[in-house]
């Protein structure tokens, strides 16, 4: 951080660059632990009991697409998890996002996301209390002291990173987010979010409640202004939204807590209105069709494959850290009937995939727990492999294969040209000339 905010130096000039493979992928990870541990938080929260309920059927999901029973079976995560340093936990008052030290030049001991095998701290416990006393964002102005926070969400920014062209830390790439923050008197402020703690961005939403500890003030003399910014220390509970927040920690002063939340119903309704992030339980996902993805949720898909290759992104990365600290991708093509198309990135192990897709052309695959992103180069909306993902090839028998394979030859009667892989137009011999 010193390196980024010198104190006797020139500002260092910082380079923003696209998402780095291994910054993508630690970002679809936190995205996906983040919505299920929400699920997880709200099944565990006193003001949420576990009631059992028929799963609902969206009217917009055909029964094409419809299972009339769970494939397969998932194991559902533990209440914490870790990955490149993003630690995330659910507990009975939020989720809690945290970070670990991690060494770049290290090789993980597995390429495959790792769930925590840590015995789950209790909520009220005095290992997980976040116990620094709550400062008002106006007296925030000592520089270099740590200071806690209780606020509420205006906006969050998008996940960036960055190049160092100076200082100690020139050279490397930096993970970097901000979330504007309010506090009870309606004073705003920027949290600046470096290196793990940039991640944190992905699990918040306008709206919504935050406790922060271990931030530090300073001042960005760029653009004149004074920020907190996260430290190694730092940790970030997410107590839910203003507008269905009944009670908080008890390490939080519960009337400071009522004031907060009235002022944002009384000063900023705007953002009680907005939604809330849907929360979503892995054994009652929906499938979906490619026109109807919602952007950052998890879904199931039947889908057939016609395209894939390996991203070799990865390979330049390589060369400055640990090959095996560096996730693999690799981009599949995707269709459904009626010419419905989509992309789907697989990471890690679920490149293993591939084979299977190259030896059953054709075929509809049953894909569980996909992450619905947006994509980083259209307006597009992506599918992702999370650590959860699973994939089987259905039986020409299953009356879903049936039923798609009937819509998609209906569809393939009316439409123009078709369109021929390139493995397809080597095997059958096309020169491209007329005859």
């Amino acid at each position: 951080l010193e390196g980024c905010f010198p104190a006797t130096q020139p500002e260092p000039h910082l380079a923003v660059l696209a998402l780095s493979t291994q910054t993508h992928y630690l970002s679809t990870w936190t995205l996906s632990q983040a919505l299920i541990l929400r699920g997880r938080h709200n099944l565990q929260s006193p003001s949420h009991p576990h009631t059992q309920t028929s799963p609902s059927v969206s009217s917009s999901t055909p029964e094409l697409f419809s299972p009339e029973a769970p494939s397969t079976s998932h194991a559902c995560p533990t209440l914490q998890a870790e990955e490149g340093g993003v630690v995330l936990q659910a507990t009975t008052e939020g989720v809690l996002c945290s970070q670990e030290s991690t060494n770049t030049h290290k090789s993980p001991t597995t390429k495959r996301p790792r769930i925590s095998e840590e015995p789950v701290v209790p909520a009220g416990s005095r290992a997980n209390r976040l116990q620094s006393p709550v400062t008002p964002l106006l007296g925030c102005v000592t520089v270099g002291r740590t200071y806690s926070v209780l606020v509420v969400v205006v906006y969050p920014c998008h996940l960036k990173e960055i190049k160092v062209k100076s200082g100690p830390s020139a050279g490397t790439f930096v993970p970097l987010a901000s979330i504007v923050v309010m506090d009870h008197s309606g004073t705003e402020m920027k949290v600046v979010l470096w290196r793990q703690a940039a991640f944190w961005v992905l699990t918040v939403n306008a709206g919504d409640v935050l406790l922060i500890t271990g931030l530090q003030v300073s001042e960005d003399r760029w653009r004149g202004e004074t920020v907190l910014q996260s430290t190694f220390r730092s940790k970030l509970l997410n107590l839910g939204h203003a507008s269905t927040l009944l009670s908080g920690p008890h390490d939080v002063d519960a009337r400071l807590l009522s004031s907060l939340c009235s002022f944002v119903r009384e000063q900023r309704p705007l953002l009680v209105s907005l939604p809330c992030r849907p929360v979503q339980k892995l054994d009652r996902l929906p499938y979906v069709t490619l026109r109807m993805l919602r952007v950052n949720t998890l879904v199931h898909a039947l889908l057939q494959v016609t395209h894939s290759y390996v991203s070799s992104d990865w390979r330049n990365e390589a060369e400055s850290r640990s090959r095996s600290a560096v996730q693999i991708k690799a981009v599949v093509s995707v269709e459904q009937p009626d010419g419905q198309q989509g992309v789907l990135i697989l990471w890690g192990s679920a490149v293993d995939w591939l084979g299977c897709f190259h030896r059953n052309k054709n075929t509809v695959w049953d894909f569980h727990i996909l992450l619905v992103r947006e994509g980083l180069t259209s307006d597009l909306l992506e599918l992702h492999s999370t650590p959860w993902s699973s994939v089987k090839a259905l039986d020409l028998t299953d009356r879903r294969v049936q039923e798609f394979q009937r819509a998609q030859s209906s569809w393939t009667g009316s439409r123009g040209p078709v369109e021929l892989d390139l493995d397809t137009l080597l095997s059958q011999k096309y020169s491209g000339e007329g005859e």
